[in-house]
């Protein structure tokens, strides 16, 4: 088995509070069968990749607490109803008037 189909059967990805930086990867659109997406706590940047939303499977999505910019708004237009999804509305420090563009998340955390 390679190491491609061994990442296409993650279920539940689980990286909180683990002070990561940069971009959310487009890659994680490859994991076919995740569930569970949670990126939330960290020092994210940059907009929330389309390929996301494009996993049938997932069911809820956790992004607040970042500095992740742009619209969520492919995650609302997918026929898809989520468990959960959060991210950061209005950008994680006040200082920052931009953040994530959400009309369907759960959750906004400012």
């Amino acid at each position: 088995m390679c190491a491609t189909q061994i990442l296409l059967t993650f279920f539940l990805l689980f990286i909180g509070s683990e002070n990561l930086s940069g971009t959310i990867p487009s890659e994680l659109g490859l994991l076919t069968e995740l569930m569970d997406l949670n990126l939330a706590i960290n020092n994210l940047s940059g907009e929330v990749p389309v390929s996301l939303s494009n996993i049938s499977t997932l069911n809820e999505v956790y992004l607040y607490w970042n500095d992740l910019t742009g619209s969520m708004e492919h995650f609302c237009t997918n026929n898809k109803e989520y468990i959960y999804l959060s991210a950061d509305c209005f950008g994680r420090h006040k200082k920052n008037k931009t953040g994530i563009e959400c009309s369907c998340c759960d959750a906004c955390s400012p």
